[in-house]
């Protein structure tokens, strides 16, 4: 009973701490341009359109971002509660990025003990590249599908170390899950669990158990109805899928996103540091050594790492976001040597993890300091200034120039309408009841020169034009 209660009790103190982390400031800094606003305007345009299926973009299915919904599904509903704002936009990755660190303890205790946990868990919490960017605070789907990964393996190993196959239908759901979130990436546990049940010489044992079939089916269960409902709605996003953002993607570097087969090595020795960065290097190395004597969990753990470097090295498209799910795997390799350690020089738990806990200041006040800071927003802040002002317009006019996806997101979420994009001034017909707004001195020049329109409010970096119903 105690030991549960201390469980328990490490769960709260964890969950406590990673959300009050997580969610601080959380809705405070401005859409992030290109994924996360992106991702905003899927969700919007669920709501507006009532389409669940067919994810769209200025009104037309989006054929630029042809990830799965449920990450769009899951912003939606936090739209409809929370309304369209930054938060809402931000609250699932920043609930299964805390989630994430809480699994990762829990992970770490069925490997060896809550120590090990402990260890992981706090090394995730305090990862930069995990929290920031693309991480657990932006709108993004790199934490949703890293939670959905680390779990099937986490219902994996447990059935494995359990000897119970019915661990294998939580294995599934959450594989599936981590489809609808992103795709292809989600199937990564698979192989990972085969290259595990090859090893081991449990592959022939395991497929034929009645559990397995049931895993089976209810991954297609969950995972297979909206592959079918969108491929009758357009064989044309499959299309774009494959070519572009799977075979292109993986064959060249595209949008920007370059780098050799150094650049995820050099990401690791920036969380880490170069010298922490090389004991990583030699206890990967040891690691591989012990899988050869049967140690199990370091063998999920090693393949997990390798496989997602190995693929995103040969690739040619190079993100650091791309990395986000061995986060947890680097985190429980790292954990579970910390517990050798201690055992090693003898030290007493207590005092081993008081040691630790003072290594994890700096990193932790890092975290927190980043947390703090909240990056000015001169679009954002022109924006609410006149929120009022947009909430009453139908149809806003914005130039193709000006026309960042953070800024479309903010204009459609305040708007009756919609937003229409234009190019040539001279080619738009602006109704009672719209708009032009711009962030350019030029066009603004050209707008307030111009009788048939007036300027309804101005702000330091937006200016609001209707038309004059005086001429």
């Amino acid at each position: 009973m105690k030991k549960i209660f201390n469980e328990y009790f490490i769960i709260v103190l964890l969950s406590i701490f990673s959300l009050s982390i997580i969610f601080n400031n959380l809705g405070l800094t401005a859409y992030y341009d290109w994924d996360e606003s992106r991702n905003g305007e899927n969700a919007l345009e669920i709501l507006k359109t009532n389409d669940w299926i067919v994810l769209k973009y200025d009104g037309q299915p989006d054929l630029w971002n042809t990830k799965p919904p449920l990450g769009a599904w899951l912003i939606a509903i936090s739209f409809k509660i929370f309304g369209v704002n930054e938060f809402a936009l931000r609250f699932w990755s920043a609930l299964f990025g805390a989630g994430t660190i809480v699994l990762v303890f829990l992970f770490g205790k069925e490997i060896r003990n809550n120590y090990v946990g402990i260890f992981s868990a706090l090394l995730l919490q305090s990862n930069i590249l995990f929290i920031g960017y693309h991480g657990a605070r932006t709108g993004d789907y790199d934490t949703m599908v890293t939670f959905f990964i680390t779990l099937s393996l986490y219902f994996f190993y447990i059935s494995q170390k359990k000897n119970n196959n019915r661990f294998l239908v939580g294995t599934a759901i959450s594989i599936a899950l981590a489809v609808l979130v992103k795709g292809v990436i989600g199937l990564f546990p698979i192989i990972i669990i085969g290259f595990f049940l090859f090893y081991f010489k449990s592959l022939k044992a395991t497929i034929f158990s009645k559990e397995f079939k049931y895993a089976v089916i209810i991954f297609f269960i969950i995972a297979l109805p909206w592959f079918i409902c969108r491929f009758i709605a357009g064989p044309d996003f499959f299309t774009r899928m494959l070519n572009y953002d799977l075979l292109q993607r993986f064959y060249e570097p595209i949008e920007g996103h370059v780098g050799n087969w150094t650049y995820y090595f050099i990401g690791l020795q920036f969380i880490f540091g170069k010298i922490i960065f090389i004991l990583f290097i030699l206890i990967y190395l040891y690691s591989i050594y012990l899988i050869k004597i049967g140690n199990k969990p370091l063998f999920i753990l090693i393949v997990w790492i390798s496989l997602f470097i190995g693929i995103f090295t040969i690739a040619g498209s190079k993100v650091s976001w791309y990395m986000m799910p061995i986060y947890p795997a680097i985190s429980l390799l790292i954990g579970y040597y910390l517990d050798d350690l201690q055992q090693f020089l003898k030290i007493k738990k207590s005092i081993f993890i008081a040691i630790f806990l003072i290594f994890m200041i700096y990193p932790s006040f890092s975290i927190i300091e980043y947390t703090e800071s909240i990056p000015y927003s001169n679009i954002k802040t022109s924006l609410n200034g006149m929120k009022e002002e947009l909430k009453e317009i139908n149809i806003i006019y914005i130039h193709t120039k000006e026309n960042r996806q953070s800024i479309f997101l903010y204009l459609n979420s305040y708007v009756n309408e919609k937003v229409i994009v234009y190019s040539d001034f001279n080619n738009i017909n602006v109704s009672k009841g719209d708009a032009v707004i711009t962030f350019d001195a030029e066009i603004f020049n050209i707008l307030n020169k111009n009788k048939k329109y007036e300027l309804v409010k101005a702000e330091k970096y937006a200016a609001l034009f209707k038309k004059n119903e005086s001429r």
